[in-house]
């Protein structure tokens, strides 16, 4: 059953339901609550025209894994960050893997793998710990080759603190951690400089978790001021004070376009994909919302060979979902706001707490 709720669930707002409903030829129908599966049909069809992620399938992670981190590799291979059984696997997502003869590659113990990043053979790695028996504290940035797991290099001891996700720029490796983020040169590891700091004005971060760089920004999830920031880099790049800038996108809140404790983030089809505790959101680049998926635990995201995007979840089932971008994904034009009769009389339509209640209660807004 497809219902009004649902409608609005997706697009969040009235007037776009009631485009959607004139497109269908609906002006004389109250969908809510309805039944008749000739509608139902027509506007799930038209709510997919709309979608710009549709979930394909999804595998277990190997021993129940806590993936943190995900990396694709050539050849539709998934690097994961096991972060607390303290290792990588490597998996073939077009493979079963609970056959014996299919099962993960475990191509490397790490102690809490954090962030990964692969270019060119290599494959890099973030570790963070507090404490660890025989080891102690350990927050460093690994460089390794893939192809038989020989370590190339290693920050040296206090360059990073808690390093958590990474991105590669040209010849820097952008790491995150604590309220900044850290340049690093992608060769010798070593650190060229810093931006950002503690804080919740803009330009400051509170426990920045994951990057995803687009057309020469810098987006970070920051998870405790519960938004993103977006780093504009200057002439001489993002350490250029003078000439970076700064945005921010979202709040607090529970809303369509706002955030609580934002972690896992991508860019795909010129959308941002935000995981949160109880869902994964598809914005536009200018934080409009356009799909919500109620899921659990998204804490890592990656685009993989087209069309396909992989979600980790961290907190229930330790899945890894696999969902096709829509990349030609049609819109339908805004309407005028529309107050017009839906069946017997005037019908006003749900306010925004009537619509927020619905979207709680409403799990058809899900699209598969």
């Amino acid at each position: 059953m497809v219902s009004m709720s649902a409608i609005i669930a997706v697009f969040d707002d009235f007037e776009h339901a009631c485009a959607i409903m004139r497109y269908l030829g609906l002006e004389h129908f109250q969908l809510a609550g309805a039944t008749c599966t000739s509608l139902a049909a027509a506007a799930k069809a038209v709510l997919e025209e709309w979608a710009v992620l549709r979930k394909v399938d999804d595998f277990e992670v190997y021993q129940s894994g806590v993936v943190r981190a995900l990396c694709t590799l050539p050849g539709h291979n998934l690097v994961l960050g096991d972060t607390y059984n303290h290792r990588m696997q490597v998996h073939n997502p077009q493979l079963r893997t609970h056959k014996p003869s299919t099962m993960p590659r475990l191509w490397k113990e790490i102690f809490y793998p954090q962030g990964l990043a692969y270019e060119n053979g290599n494959l890099y790695v973030s570790t963070a710990c507090s404490l660890m028996e025989g080891v102690g504290n350990v927050h460093r940035v690994l460089k390794f080759r893939l192809s038989d797991g020989v370590e190339l290099g290693a920050s040296a001891p206090g360059v990073v603190r808690f390093p958590q996700a990474l991105a590669l720029d040209g010849q820097n490796l952008l790491v995150v951690e604590g309220g900044r983020i850290s340049v690093l040169d992608k060769d010798d590891l070593r650190r060229g400089g810093f931006f950002g700091e503690a804080g919740s004005a803009v330009g400051q971060l509170c426990r920045p978790v994951e990057l995803a760089l687009h057309r020469g920004e810098l987006f970070v999830a920051d998870q405790g001021n519960h938004r993103l920031s977006i780093f504009s880099p200057g002439a001489e790049g993002f350490l250029d004070v003078e000439g970076a800038s700064v945005r921010t996108l979202g709040s607090h809140g529970t809303a369509p376009g706002q955030f609580v404790n934002p972690a896992g983030l991508a860019i795909a089809a010129g959308h941002l994909i935000v995981g949160e505790k109880t869902r994964v959101q598809v914005l536009t680049m200018d934080g409009a919302p356009r799909q919500v998926i109620l899921m659990s635990g998204i804490d890592a995201i990656c685009v993989g060979p087209s069309p396909m995007l992989y979600l980790a979840d961290s907190l229930g089932e330790r899945r890894i979902h696999r969902f096709e971008i829509i990349s030609a994904a049609q819109t339908i034009e805004r309407a005028a706001p529309c107050r017009a009769s839906w069946g017997c009389g005037q019908i006003r339509g749900p306010s925004r707490a009537e619509q927020m209640a619905a979207f709680q209660a409403n799990p058809t807004c899900v699209i598969q």
